[in-house]
C-alpha cells in the first residue's frame, strides 16, 4: 500500500486538514511550533495502529457535539488500486464506524485488511518511552524473523511441518477437554435452574483454537537490547534518547543494506524531530541514513525544525516533497515536478557540500541572495547592524551565498516554485559583459526568472561591487580582505562612508525610500 493522502478531522489541532502525496520516497514537513506537523504523524499512526482517540485528544472546540473525529486515508493497494479507508469516533460515545471505499466494515475486517496490505509504520517521536523504542526494535527482528523463513522453501516447509504439529496438539488437548466441558455445561444448567425455579435452557462453552501462524511465531521473539560502553554492558533503555533513537534507524539501515530485512508490503517510517537529543554531528550522518534507506518499499515522513534533513542534491535521486504546514498546507518544493539540468544539479550539489545549512531558506521569510563571499561579509553584518540601530522589530533577512552568478539562477527556480518573497543583490559587469556573452545570458537569465514569480526583487551593480566601493577590480582574496577590513572598522565605531551604498540597498530591501548610488539599478522592484 501505497499512501496518496491523509485526512484529520477534529483531531487535537487539526480541525479539517489533509495532505496530498506524490511518489516521492521522503516527505519533509517544515513550520514553526503547535501547527500541527507532530500532531499529523500521531494521527496517521493511531490510523494505522486502528486505536482511537481519547477524549483529550478531540479538537477542544468540538467536544460534546455530535461532529465526528475522523481519519480518512487514500492509497493505492497492492494491486495498484486506488482505495479509500476511513474510520470515525465521536466524543459522546458512540461507537467507531470503519469503512472502506464507502463500505461499513466491522473493526476486525479493517485492522486485517489494512495489516494485510502495510504493516503498522515504524513511529519515532521525541516523547517516545524507553519501552517504545524497544517495542520499534522488536518488531523490526520479528519482521526480519518472517521474512527468512518465508524467503527460503526448505525453511517455510518445515515451518509449516511444525505448524501443522502444533495444531495437532491443540486439537488433542482440545479433544481430551471435552468430556470436562459437557459436564461443567450440565452443572451450570442445574444451577441455574435451581436458582431462577424454571427450565433457562443450557450454557454452551465452546473452545476454540485458531491455526498456528507466522505472526504467533512473531509473538515469542523477545528482544533485550545491550548496550556496551568501556567493557560495561547496560540496557538500550537506560540510553539517552537520541542514542535509543538513532539506534534503532541504524539498525534499519544495516538490515536493509544486508538484505536481512526485504519488505513484502510497504512500509512507512514516521520520525517527529528527529535532530531532537542530538549533537549536530550526529543529526549530518542520521540525515544521511534517513535518504539511504528511503525508497519504493519505505515511504519516509519527517517532522523537522531542521535544515540538514531537507537535503535538496540527495533528494534528486530519491525523490523528496518539501511542505510547509500553517493554515494550510504550502508545497514548497518536489523532486517529482521540479527537473534541472546538469548544470544546476552541480550547482545544487556545490551548495548543499560547502554550506549544509544552505537549506535554511525554507524557514525563512525574507531572504537575499547573494554573488559572492565578500558580498556576503559586508551584508550580513551590515543588516545585523541596520537591525540594531534603524530597523527593530523588523524580520531577519536570510542570506544566501550563492558562489556564482549561474548558482543564483539555480536557487531562483526552487524558491519560484513556492512563489518565496526574495531579493538578489549581484553585479551586472557591464563594462565585461559585452565582451562576455555567458555574463550576458546570466544576468537575463536572473532577470527572466525573477519576473516569473511577483514576489521577486532584483537589484543590481551595473559594474561590480568592488568598483564602487574601491574604485578598481580586485581579486577574490583581495575583495574578502577588503571586506573585512571593512567590517572591523564598522563594528570598531569608525566611520565608513563606503558601507553607505551597502545600508541604502538594505534600506531599499526593507521598503524604506532612499536614494540609492548611481551605480545601483533596480532591474524589478
Amino acid at each position: 500500500m501505497k499512501i496518496k493522502s491523509f485526512y484529520v478531522k477534529n483531531y487535537k489541532v487539526l480541525d479539517d486538514f489533509k495532505i496530498e502525496f506524490d511518489d516521492e520516497n521522503i516527505t519533509i514537513l517544515l513550520g514553526t511550533n503547535n501547527v500541527g506537523k507532530s500532531t499529523f504523524l500521531e494521527a496517521l499512526n493511531k490510523f494505522m495502529q486502528i486505536e482511537g482517540p481519547k477524549e483529550e485528544d478531540f479538537n477542544k472546540n468540538k467536544i460534546g457535539s455530535n461532529e465526528n473525529f475522523e481519519f480518512e486515508m487514500i492509497a493505492l493497494n497492492n494491486n495498484g488500486e486506488e482505495v479509500t479507508l476511513k474510520s470515525m469516533y465521536n466524543s459522546t460515545g458512540k461507537r467507531p464506524a470503519y469503512y472502506i471505499d464507502n463500505t461499513s466494515q466491522s473493526k476486525k475486517y479493517f485492522e486485517k485488511y489494512i495489516e494485510d496490505c502495510m504493516t503498522n509504520p515504524f513511529y519515532v517521536a521525541p516523547d517516545s518511552k524507553a519501552e517504545d523504542n524497544e517495542k520499534e526494535i522488536l518488531k523490526l527482528f520479528q519482521t526480519t524473523a518472517q521474512n527468512i523463513i518465508t524467503d527460503d522453501t526448505e525453511k517455510n516447509n518445515e515451518f509449516n511441518a511444525i505448524a501443522k504439529k502444533i495444531d495437532e496438539l491443540l486439537d488433542e488437548a482440545n479433544n481430551a477437554l471435552e468430556p470436562s466441558i459437557k459436564e461443567l455445561r450440565k452443572n451450570i444448567r442445574d444451577d441455574l435452574n435451581r436458582i431462577f425455579g424454571e427450565e433457562l435452557g443450557s450454557l454452551n462453552i465452546k473452545f476454540e483454537t485458531n491455526e498456528f501462524g507466522l505472526d504467533d511465531y512473531a509473538k515469542l521473539i523477545s528482544s533485550e537490547i545491550q548496550f556496551n560502553k568501556n567493557g560495561n554492558e547496560f540496557k538500550l533503555s537506560s540510553q539517552g534518547t537520541g542514542v535509543r533513537r538513532a539506534s534503532f534507524i541504524s539498525l534499519l539501515q544495516n538490515a536493509m543494506k544486508e538484505e536481512k530485512l526485504i519488505f513484502k508490503n510497504n512500509h512507512l517510517l514516521l520520525i517527529d524531530e528527529p535532530e531532537v537529543f542530538l549533537h549536530p554531528m550526529a543529526v549530518k550522518e542520521l540525515s544521511n541514513i534517513l535518504y539511504d534507506i528511503a525508497g519504493e518499499k519505505l515511504q519516509i515522513i519527517i517532522s523537522t525544525h531542521s535544515p540538514i534533513f531537507v537535503d535538496l542534491y540527495k533528494g534528486l535521486n530519491k525523490t523528496i516533497r518539501v511542505l510547509k504546514i500553517d493554515n494550510n498546507v504550502k508545497q514548497l518544493f518536489s523532486t517529482t515536478k521540479n527537473t534541472f539540468d546538469d548544470n544546476e544539479v552541480a550547482n545544487i550539489k556545490m551548495l548543499t557540500l560547502t554550506n549544509p545549512y544552505f537549506n535554511e531558506f525554507f524557514f525563512a521569510k525574507r531572504i537575499l541572495i547573494i554573488e559572492g563571499d565578500s558580498e556576503y561579509i559586508l551584508f550580513n553584518e551590515c543588516i545585523k547592524k541596520y537591525l540594531l540601530d534603524e530597523g527593530k522589530g523588523k524580520l531577519p533577512t536570510h542570506i544566501i551565498n550563492a558562489k556564482g552568478k549561474w548558482t543564483i539562477a539555480t536557487i531562483q527556480r526552487i524558491l519560484n516554485e513556492f512563489k518565496a518573497n526574495y531579493y538578489i543583490y549581484h553585479d551586472l559587469d557591464l563594462d565585461k559583459a559585452t565582451e562576455d556573452n555567458n555574463l550576458i545570458q546570466a544576468n537575463e537569465r536572473i532577470k527572466g526568472l525573477a519576473f516569473e514569480n511577483e514576489y521577486a526583487h532584483v537589484i543590481a551593480n551595473k559594474s561590480t561591487l568592488e568598483v564602487t566601493l574601491y574604485g578598481q577590480r580586485c581579486t577574490n582574496s583581495q575583495k574578502t580582505k577588503k571586506a573585512v577590513d571593512l567590517i572591523d572598522k564598522l563594528n570598531s565605531g569608525e566611520t565608513c562612508k563606503e558601507l553607505e551604498v551597502i545600508f541604502n540597498i538594505i534600506r531599499w530591501l526593507y521598503n524604506e525610500k532612499v536614494t540609492l548610488d548611481k551605480e545601483i539599478e533596480i532591474i524589478k522592484s
